[in-house]
């Protein structure tokens, strides 16, 4: 069975009560934070043999959180 697991990415970096919309901003400390909790809760529910096919986006908070992601599963 195949399972698809949508993650967005946590709070960025920016000017205060700004959209972020295509800017390209980093995550916050506290959105590297929650980055790092995605993919310690990720690590469970996917086997460990598991083929895994991880896609981000460009921008470079949706890369800050994907690189965590795949960290996990190289580790």
């Amino acid at each position: 069975m195949r399972r698809l697991f949508v993650v967005t990415h946590p709070p960025r970096g920016g000017p205060a009560g700004r959209l972020g919309g295509w800017l390209d901003s980093a995550l916050t400390a506290r959105g590297h934070i929650h980055a790092m909790a995605i993919a310690a809760r990720l690590r469970q529910p996917i086997a460990r043999a598991a083929a895994v096919e991880l896609y981000s986006s460009d921008l470079r908070r949706a890369v800050q959180t994907a690189e965590p992601i795949a960290h996990h599963r190289a580790a």
